[in-house]
């Protein structure tokens, strides 16, 4: 059980209890209820595919007002699943996202730009492209792990590749200067991220710089590890809900295209000022109530993060952006494009932020606790008081009683966050191990 002081606290009790007997209706009920036919994908995994499919059909033409500038917002996700790859079917639910989406009625080509090629240059070409169309496009990662990684290693292929993702979460303009070209969305791209982590992978390139930099926090975390499967169908059982799982799929999908269908059909309404396509968009009103309850959950952030510098501060600091998006979500969810943003919308999004931000806090606290860690922190605190900082990896090994996988294991992250560089005996054999 994670502690208390350790948890997001948000509602009111009373809001709480509100909100657990009050679940929220429309799509995305329906999508999970539908979705659930033929996975037994835990509950969890389905909400954040029912809110990734939203938030890829209202692109960047379905937006919340900007109520710090007069830039709106866009509701784009970044959302990462932790769990067992059988148990989070990460694959199956991105499936369910796809085919649920509208196609261009003009080219008939996919609605959205998908990418899966983890590669600044792949990146970067992507974006520029949805960019000028002003299509959404779909980041998605298997093994997220390897990416939060890299962008801390120096010299790496993904080195500051993070502070493109921070920007483009923002829908912030791109701008990469390459030689005899250039690669420009100056009014910004709307980008979202599915990914997946198994737990280990992501435990050993957990730490404090991955959140205060700015990257993890933008991501929603949906942790099911410990989560219940959903109820598993015989085949008999499937083909069984075929009818009923085809009729209920037009219904999402019908109520998708309406929120994409200005995008989807190619009704363009004139140029922007650099020249691209433009679409009819809607604006998502708020009502007072909302905005005030709005407005006291931002006080209450803003309150807390000035007197916290550690990374839970900066967890803190992006939960307010997460719960501005949802409850646009949720409104969407509810109504369509005839959605003004009320109350319920606001405290079915801070229930959901309350658990995924503290789903992170809690794997934080985890990376501290866990052996391995320990073994991490008493190898890089070794090396600190000794000679040059530098020791023969045989040393460590034997101080820490490690075996052979173990001290690989060690090596291995160590070096994967950049603390160490490894010097090799003429044999070409890990010998000395020295801090940077």
């Amino acid at each position: 059980m994670q502690q208390e002081e350790s948890r997001l606290q948000i509602l009111t009790a009373k809001e709480r209890i509100y909100v657990r007997n009050n679940e929220p209706e429309g799509f995305i009920q329906a999508f999970e209820e539908w979705a659930a036919l033929k996975t037994d994908a835990p509950a969890y995994s389905l909400t954040a595919a029912a809110l990734q499919a939203l938030s890829l059909a209202a692109g960047d033409q379905v937006t919340l007002p900007g109520i710090f500038s007069d830039s709106p917002a866009f509701l784009n996700l970044f959302i990462l699943v932790v769990g067992p790859s059988t148990t989070m079917r990460k694959t199956t639910v991105l499936n369910y996202i796809r085919s649920l989406l509208p196609k261009n009625q003009q080219t008939h080509a996919d609605y959205i730009f998908f990418l899966d090629d983890v590669s600044t240059q792949a990146f970067n070409k992507a974006a520029a492209e949805a960019g000028k169309a002003k299509a959404p496009l779909l980041f998605s990662v298997d093994e997220v792990s390897g990416l939060f990684g890299e962008v801390r290693r120096k010299n790496s292929y993904l080195q500051n590749f993070d502070k493109t993702l921070c920007r483009v979460y923002d829908h912030s303009p791109i701008m990469i200067h390459r030689t005899n070209s250039k690669l420009e969305v100056e009014s910004g791209a709307f980008i979202s991220i599915f990914a997946a982590s198994t737990p280990d992978p992501l435990m050993e390139v957990l730490n404090s710089d991955n959140v205060e930099s700015g990257l993890l926090p933008r991501f929603l975390i949906f942790d099911v590890r410990d989560a219940e499967r959903g109820e598993r169908h015989s085949l008999m059982d499937r083909r069984k809900n075929d009818e009923s799982w085809l009729e209920q799929k037009e219904v999402l999908k019908e109520f998708l295209y309406q929120i994409a269908k200005y995008r989807a059909n190619g009704m363009q309404d004139g140029t922007d000022v650099y020249g691209y396509a433009t679409f009819q968009t809607t604006t998502i009103e708020i009502n007072d109530q909302a905005l005030q309850r709005l407005d006291a959950i931002d006080n209450q952030f803003s309150s807390e993060v000035g007197k916290d510098s550690t990374s839970w501060g900066a967890i803190k600091g992006r939960a307010f952006w997460h719960i501005f998006k949802l409850s646009g979500l949720y409104a969407l969810s509810r109504a369509g494009l005839d959605a003004v943003l009320e109350i319920d919308d606001v405290l079915h999004a801070a229930a959901l932020v309350e658990d995924t931000v503290s789903d992170l806090a809690r794997m934080q606290e985890e990376v501290g606790a866990n052996p391995h860690e320990r073994k991490v922190n008493a190898a890089l605190a070794m090396l600190d008081g000794a000679a040059n900082k530098r020791l023969p990896q045989s040393t460590i090994t034997r101080r820490l009683v490690l075996s052979g996988r173990e001290a690989s294991d060690l090596l291995g992250t160590l070096y994967a966050r950049d603390q160490v560089v490894v010097e090799k005996n003429p044999q070409g054999k890990p010998y000395w191990i020295r801090k940077l």
